[in-house]
C-alpha cells in the first residue's frame, strides 16, 4: 500500500488506502504525537475506541490485563462495528482485530527520530502524567538503567513488526513489513504533513489543532552526543526502520504538499 504512496502515485493511494467503511487501527508508539492525533481522528470516527491498560490492577501481569483489553474491544466491535480504535498494541493484537473485525481495516501509526523518542519516553513515565510512574522510577531510577533494559530496547519496532521478523535483527525485513503491511505511516517530525496526508483518506481537508500529553525538557539528553551514541547502539532496528521512512518521506515532501493543496475535498 505504501509503494503508492513513495512512488508519488498520490491520487490511487488516497484511493486505495481512503475508506469510509473500514475500521482504522491505530497502533500508537509511545511519545510520537499519538496522543494528539488519537484525539482528533476520534472526534471524526465515530463509534471509536481505545484500548488501555488499568494500572491500578496489581493482580495480573501488564500483558494480560492488554489481552484482555483487546478481547473487550473485539466483542463490543462484533455487537457494534467501530470506526477507530487506538492503543498501545502490539502486532498479534492488530491481527487478532483484523481477524475478527466484520469491515476492512485499515493500519497507521507515527514514528519519531529514536533518540528523542526514547527520551521522551523515559521523561514521560517518570512524570506525573503516567499512571504507573512511582514504580517505574523503582524500576529504572536512572535513564542508564532504562537504556539497558532489553524490553525497552527497539520499542518502536515492537510495536509494529511480529516477533518471529523482529527475532531475526534483520533490519530489512522489518522495513518491507513496516512498508507492505501499514496503510499509513506519518512522522513526528512531519507532523502537519503527516497530519494532513493521513485526513485525506478520510476525505477531510483538516490541519492539526491538539497538543496533548507533551512533556517538556529533554533536550539535555537528546542532544548528548555519549546519549546519542548509547541509544541508537540500543536501538538499531527503530533507527533502520526510521531513517527509511524519513528518507521516503522526504523524497514525496513537496509533491505531496502540492498534491495536497490542489485536491478538491471538503474544507
Amino acid at each position: 500500500m505504501l509503494e503508492l504512496l513513495f512512488a508519488q502515485r498520490f491520487a490511487e493511494y488516497i484511493a486505495v488506502a481512503g475508506s469510509s467503511s473500514a475500521l482504522m487501527v491505530f497502533v500508537h508508539v509511545p511519545k510520537t504525537a499519538g496522543s494528539s492525533l488519537r484525539a482528533e481522528l476520534a472526534q471524526v470516527l465515530l463509534p471509536e475506541a481505545n484500548i488501555f491498560v488499568d494500572y491500578n490492577d496489581p493482580t495480573k501481569s501488564f500483558m494480560h490485563n492488554l489481552d484482555s483489553a483487546v478481547d473487550r474491544f473485539v466483542a463490543r466491535n462484533a455487537t457494534v462495528p467501530h470506526r477507530f480504535v487506538s492503543g498501545h498494541i502490539f502486532p498479534r493484537h492488530v491481527e487478532r482485530i483484523e481477524r475478527m473485525a466484520q469491515t476492512p481495516v485499515r493500519k497507521v501509526t507515527m514514528l519519531r527520530q529514536p533518540v528523542r523518542r526514547v527520551v521522551s519516553d523515559y521523561r514521560y513515565q517518570c512524570s506525573s502524567m503516567h499512571p504507573g510512574n512511582e514504580q517505574f522510577r523503582r524500576n529504572f531510577p536512572t535513564f542508564a538503567s532504562y537504556l539497558a533494559q532489553p524490553g525497552e530496547q527497539n520499542k518502536a519496532t515492537r510495536y509494529l513488526v511480529p516477533e518471529p521478523i523482529l527475532a531475526t535483527g534483520d533490519a530489512a525485513a522489518c522495513i518491507d513489513h513496516v512498508v507492505r503491511g501499514y496503510h499509513f505511516v506519518g512522522l513526528q517530525e512531519m507532523y502537519p504533513l503527516s497530519f494532513r496526508l493521513l485526513f485525506a483518506l478520510l476525505g477531510e481537508r483538516r490541519y492539526p489543532s491538539m497538543q496533548i500529553r507533551v512533556n517538556e525538557g529533554g533536550d539535555d539528553l537528546a542532544n548528548d552526543p555519549a546519549v546519542i551514541a548509547e541509544v541508537e547502539a540500543r536501538n538499531a532496528l527503530d533507527l533502520a526502520v526510521y531513517n527509511a521512512l524519513l528518507e521516503k518521506w522526504r523524497g514525496i515532501r513537496d509533491p505531496l504538499l502540492d498534491h495536497l493543496d490542489r485536491m478538491s475535498i471538503a474544507a
